[in-house]
């Protein structure tokens, strides 16, 4: 059967990805849907459910898994909170289905066990959130979406979001790509040290940009004959 072998390939990967230490980057809005309700295979849910697993050839946690889910799960839905809908493929429709999803993923990455994340690598990307360039008003509900939240999970937002664009779409959709880095920059400015994490710090961090991180080992093999490129590299290092 399709399912049972399709969780079977899946598992051999994060079991790669675990053991070596690799990122996944997924797609996480109730959006780019090849049929009604197909969105909804996005929720991160299910990658919650995934890390509550372990691996089955080494038993190590999946929980330890390096995961970046795109779009802060339909972050733009929040706008969406109080309008009606008529056809559940428009995307009014979709948003009420993925609304939770943001609070989801910030529940998950605040959450604690005793003194330690629960799972310390879950990340998300602002990547396609078009919205913000718009006007000075459209980031409002973004901003409150953030402060309406415990301080524990304000920090754990702050952390672990991820500057991204997905600037084809936004092209594509119209002229949102328009000034959208300095629509983020505007959106973080009253936070302390946001641009330094948002920009730099928390996808260093997600990648395995680290001083001892698997991933800059790998790359520091990789240039290890061309010091001009390993050197632009280590500026990198967090």
């Amino acid at each position: 059967q399709l399912g049972p072998a399709l969780d079977a390939a899946l598992m051999k990967l994060y079991s790669y990805c675990l053991t070596n230490d690799v990122p996944i980057m997924a797609h996480c809005s109730n959006s780019q849907t090849s049929f009604s309700g197909s969105g909804e295979r996005a929720s991160p849910k299910y990658w919650l459910r995934l890390f509550e697993q372990s691996d089955p050839t080494s038993g190590m946690s999946l929980r330890n898994l390096r995961v970046n889910l795109g779009h802060f799960g339909s972050i733009w839905c929040q706008q969406y909170a109080d309008a009606e809908t008529t056809n559940p493929d428009d995307e009014t429709e979709r948003c009420h289905v993925a609304y939770q999803w943001p609070s989801t993923i910030v529940e998950a990455i605040a959450a604690k066990d005793g003194d330690s994340p629960r799972f310390p690598h879950l990340y998300f990307d602002l990547g396609d959130l078009g919205t913000i360039t718009e006007s000075t008003n459209s980031a409002d509900w973004l901003r409150d979406f953030i402060n309406g939240k415990p301080e524990d999970q304000r920090q754990a937002i702050m952390s672990h979001m991820i500057y991204g664009t997905d600037w084809m779409f936004l092209v594509l959709f119209g002229k949102t790509h328009v000034n959208y880095i300095n629509s983020i920059q505007n959106f973080i400015a009253d936070q302390p040290g946001a641009s330094e994490n948002i920009f730099h710090q928390n996808a260093a961090r997600f990648l395995g940009l680290t001083k001892h991180g698997a991933t800059a080992k790998r790359l520091r093999a990789f240039y290890a004959d061309d010091p001009d490129r390993l050197q632009k590299f280590e500026s990198l290092i967090v």
